[in-house]
């Protein structure tokens, strides 16, 4: 779950940035441009690795209500509907 765990902390990190440059009064285009490519590079490497999980122990998401990553535990948490 490592993998995960840090793709996790790492599109949490480039959204903070993107909301820290947001709230500036002047905004670099470019910078802002940067990271929004970044955050959607993070999103989509951070879902890629859950569909992952879910194919490798062949969870179907359908059937759960809600899931969770517990990393101290490094388990998925699954609510059934």
């Amino acid at each position: 779950m490592l993998l995960i765990e840090k793709a996790y902390y790492e599109y949490n990190a480039s959204l903070n940035i993107l909301s820290y440059l947001l709230k500036q009064k002047e905004i670099n285009e470019n910078y802002l441009n940067q990271y929004l490519k970044k955050s959607e590079e993070y999103y989509i490497y951070f879902e890629e690795l859950k569909q992952s999980i879910f194919i490798k122990y062949q969870i179907n998401i359908a059937n759960f209500k809600n899931y969770s990553f517990d990393f101290e535990s490094n388990i998925l948490i699954l609510e059934r509907k």
